[in-house]
């Protein structure tokens, strides 16, 4: 990812958040990011994906056709891929270049809620992201630090997280 010019992460559903979550922090330390507004919109952004990205594919079930039509456009333009999905094997682990495994112990359609796998997967996610940025640690957190102050303007009157005056 550290190389890539931009990280595309591709999914469906409720875990579209946790994309967007992802995206939301890689662009808070320069990394150029996106992810797909609409399922419609995947096809098109895969076909327009080169070499000189990478991309990120979340599927529990790692069956979804949307996601694995997605996941073949990537291969086409040699995209390299990550997937993030369900240990045994699945459509879309094939696929993919690497394939970090989630937790399996939701069913696919009796499961009460998806709480174990939402989880795993923002914790992989949070372990990428943390992982890139430490390759350039300083650098990385003078860019989050300096977009912060011209961003995020609000009175801050809690004292715990008030930041010390330079």
């Amino acid at each position: 990812m550290s190389n890539c010019r931009e990280v595309k992460v591709f999914t469906i559903s409720n875990l579209t958040f946790l994309g967007q979550e992802f995206v939301y922090k890689l662009r808070h330390i320069g990394k150029k990011a996106d992810t797909n507004p609409t399922e419609s919109m995947m096809y098109q952004e895969a076909v327009m994906t080169s070499s000189d990205d990478c991309a990120i594919c979340i599927s529990y079930s790692g069956e979804t056709s949307s996601l694995l039509e997605t996941a073949q456009y990537l291969k086409m333009n040699k995209v390299p891929l990550i997937a993030i999905t369900s240990m045994g094997e699945n459509s879309l682990s094939r696929i993919a270049d690497v394939t970090l495994h989630i937790t399996t112990r939701e069913k696919s359609y009796s499961k009460i809620a998806g709480f174990a796998s939402l989880e795993s997967i923002s914790l992989i996610l949070d372990i990428l992201y943390s992982s890139l940025f430490s390759v350039k640690y300083h650098s990385n957190y003078d860019f989050k630090v300096k977009l912060a102050q011209k961003t995020e303007t609000r009175q801050i009157n809690n004292q715990i997280i008030q930041e010390d005056e330079e």
